[in-house]
């Protein structure tokens, strides 16, 4: 009988781990479950022996001292996906107020509206919280500071405000939604290894968020995501 598999997942250590719902949770219950050897880790100044190393860190940008630690290792999930910011993956960006003839939307470059970096911000001291509470009632033109629900959705970029564009917190994309009948549509499709899920999400609001859904269903999985699926976790 083979040595049991060794799965390391690595933390941020001023991450919301133990206070939000992620499913990295019911993974670890149920690999545990499976007699698979899950440990956590959030100091990286050792290395730990690894089958395989997931980062979960909740950052749009994987500071430089994590991506060092995971070069060690010959398997880790997502190793080449360490900028999530929208100016970098995003295609549907819109620079300019003539560039696109269409509606758009301004969202935050960071990833879920910065909401991981504004925690760990707040998490700091009392002297951050303050001037982030101050930040909060200047225009969010001009501090950056949006949250997902809050996202902007403009008819034409030329009724986008002016300092939108030249804030470099902000991005303006094309606004391409799906929609079902009077609903937005948001499809979702999770996958690792040889699993998967793909669902679709209806809302009223064109922003979909999960306070605002009013159905879900389940749909079979994309046939042209396989093959990206399949080369995309491990390297």
């Amino acid at each position: 009988m083979g040595a049991t598999k060794r799965i390391l997942i690595v933390r941020h250590p001023e991450d919301p781990f133990e206070r939000w719902g992620y499913v990295i949770h019911l993974l670890i219950e149920a690999w545990r479950e499976r007699g698979l050897c899950v440990e956590l880790i959030y100091d990286i100044d050792r290395p730990v022996e690894a089958d395989v190393v997931i980062p979960h860190l909740d950052l749009t940008s994987t500071p430089r001292a994590y991506r060092d630690f995971f070069a060690r290792y010959p398997v880790v999930l997502n190793r080449d996906i360490c900028d999530i910011s929208k100016r970098r993956v995003s295609q549907n960006l819109v620079t300019r107020p003539d560039a696109f003839d269409g509606p758009v939307i301004v969202k935050t470059d960071r990833n879920a509206g910065g909401a991981p970096e504004l925690d760990r911000l707040r998490r700091r001291g009392r002297v951050r919280r303050k001037l982030l509470q101050a930040a909060r009632k200047l225009p969010w033109t001009l501090t950056g500071l949006v949250r997902t629900r809050d996202y902007k959705v403009y008819e034409h970029p030329r009724l986008v405000p002016r300092a939108v564009w030249h804030n470099p917190r902000l991005v303006v994309e094309r606004f391409l939604p799906e929609c079902q009948g009077d609903l937005y549509v948001l499809r979702r499709y999770v996958f690792l290894g040889s699993r998967e899920y793909n669902t679709m999400a209806f809302s009223p609001l064109p922003v979909v968020k999960a306070q605002n859904v009013v159905r879900r269903s389940k749909r079979c999985s994309p046939s042209h995501a396989r093959p990206f699926a399949t080369g995309a976790c491990c390297r």
